[in-house]
């Protein structure tokens, strides 16, 4: 059976996608290919980035990114242009036509094989009616409150719970709804709610006339699609609503029912998607209800009947129970860790396993700790601290991965290098782009390119082959694609940089092992996409 946080990430139909210091290329496809079901291309510049290649060191920001299937496919390649700092495009599931930017995301990941764009338009044309609507409802999903004096200072969150019986004449059922909806200016979320392991709906109701007679045709269509015995019942989720310290704060209401709780925080000035999640069983009557998994947002007890009791920023309950809730949700995913990293008042520190403050949040930004050491940011530059919270490495780079193995990979005034725990460079800083791999005895490599021209390095960063190619894909399976200097045609190379298919392929999109063979996706000279193996027989 679903947990209710998995039936309710269902119901919304939402795609999450994350970046790590470690992700690369290949790892962003895969949770593309798992969230979506068609395929992604990440771009560096012009080109398409190798699968090898970490995204971290293409420029991309650390971070995740959360929408809704219902968002177009131009919506989202903007979003992660604009939020992770990434060109990336939408593909089908063969890899051969790019989906075009009105399609949503859940249409492309049902497009099959064999696509024309001119098919595509037919599916366009079939999720309009249903795409402006939805965009009527987002663009009124936040208006603006004015704050009472007395709550000032405080973060104020009001929850009203509401579950109400409909009347058994169905005609009568949308004046009912009106009155409802009535008692509500400022928009509320209605979530229609079967069993945990049936489908559920959300939508959000505005005073715009257009989406309230979208919502009310929606609801009628999916309140008979409910379980047996659940016809009659309608259940309204609490309204949020926000204020900041300053008085002036959006209004976000949203879907909610009693003991499910907001797990992102609403921060002012943006507009955000919520998901949710339980906090703990009502006892007697009570539940304590986070906000952003408690890490520093605000955290109020809500009870059954309704009311809620708020805990000032300030007070020293507050701060235990946001410390106690970071804990309780990171060490069931990390449970050899000794310290968490724990944010208050817009600063980084560490908790330790019994939620005391360990280190006190003092920096922008910062890691967990890997070889004893963890990257802090201070000031938008990036440096190494002990456990202690002492800087051992001075913040100066541009960017910073975790150590492993005792070094790790920086980026200082434009160029990559690596550095020991003392900071001291173990190979100077002057490559463009560093990616890691590993060989077919999982001994290390790196790929790195110099002036526009790509070599192969060993662990000990001696060159197995000097910058030469004009491109280079990360190795996997033992081989990479590359593209030769003397022809500007791509191949395939082994671990030494030996070319063992020729090349004489225009480009070299995707390749990876099927049964224990190597199948490759290229595209000739003649502008023909094929399939081969590794000999360049053709695979039908």
């Amino acid at each position: 059976m679903r947990t209710v946080y998995e039936t309710i990430l269902l119901t919304l139909n939402m795609a999450k996608f994350k970046i790590t210091p470690k992700t690369t290329v290949a790892d962003l496809k895969e949770q593309f290919g798992n969230e979506v079901g068609c395929v992604l291309r990440v771009y560096q510049g012009r080109s398409e980035a190798p699968d090898g290649a970490n995204l971290v060191s293409l420029g991309a920001k650390e971070g995740e990114l959360e929408c809704r299937t219902s968002r177009t496919v131009g919506k989202f390649e903007e979003a992660f242009q604009d939020e992770l700092n990434l060109k990336v495009k939408v593909y089908t599931k063969d890899n051969w036509v790019k989906v075009l930017d009105g399609i949503t995301l859940a249409t492309a990941g049902q497009l099959p094989n064999g696509m024309t764009k001119a098919k595509m338009e037919e599916h366009l044309s079939y999720q309009r009616d249903e795409e402006e609507n939805a965009e009527v409802v987002n663009e009124k999903a936040t208006e603006n409150v004015e704050v009472p004096e007395e709550y000032k200072g405080i973060l104020l969150i009001d929850i009203n719970f509401a579950k109400v019986d409909l009347p058994e004449d169905e005609n009568s059922y949308e004046d009912y709804a009106k009155e409802i909806f009535g008692n509500n200016n400022d928009g509320i979320a209605v979530l229609y709610h079967g069993v945990p392991d049936d489908d559920q709906y959300a939508v959000v109701y505005s005073e715009d006339e257009r989406s309230y007679d979208w919502l009310m045709s929606e609801a009628k269509k999916r309140i008979s699609k409910l379980p047996d015995g659940e016809e009659s019942t309608l259940y309204l989720s609490a309204s949020i609503d926000f204020y900041s310290e300053d008085g002036e704060e959006d209004l976000y209401s949203c879907d909610n029912i009693v003991g499910v709780a907001l797990n992102e925080f609403c921060d002012g000035g943006n507009k955000h998607e919520y998901s949710y999640d339980w906090e703990e069983e009502y006892k007697n009557g009570k539940a304590i209800v986070r906000v952003n998994f408690g890490n520093g947002s605000c955290i109020f007890i809500a009870y059954a009947n309704g009311g809620i009791e708020m805990l000032d920023l300030s007070d020293e309950q507050f701060d235990y129970l946001t410390r106690k809730a970071v804990l309780d949700s990171a060490i069931k995913y990390h449970k050899e860790r000794e310290l968490f990293t724990y944010k208050q008042h817009g600063k980084v520190g560490y908790i330790n396993r019994e939620a005391q403050l360990a280190i006190p949040p003092k920096f922008d930004d910062a890691r967990d700790f890997y070889d004893g050491l963890a990257v802090a940011e201070i000031n938008g530059k990036y440096g190494y601290i002990d456990r202690d919270g002492n800087i051992v490495v001075e913040p100066k780079f541009d960017y910073a991965s975790n150590f492993g193995g005792g070094l790790a990979q920086v980026k200082i005034n434009g160029k990559n290098g690596f550095i020991d725990k003392n900071g001291n460079f173990v190979l100077e800083p002057e490559f463009d782009t560093i990616y890691s791999c590993k060989n077919t005895d999982d001994e290390q490599l790196y790929v790195v390119s110099l002036d526009d021209k790509w070599g192969i390095m060993n662990g000990d960063f001696e060159y197995i082959v000097r910058p030469t190619f004009l491109d280079l894909s990360g190795f996997k399976e033992g081989y990479a694609s590359a593209q030769s200097a003397d022809n500007e045609l791509f191949g395939m190379v082994n671990c030494k940089g030996e070319f063992v298919l020729k090349p004489q392929y225009r480009k070299i999109t995707n390749f990876y092992k099927q049964n224990g063979n190597l199948v490759i996706f290229a595209v000739t000279v003649d502008n023909e996409k094929i399939k081969i193996d590794i000999n360049g027989n053709i695979i039908p």
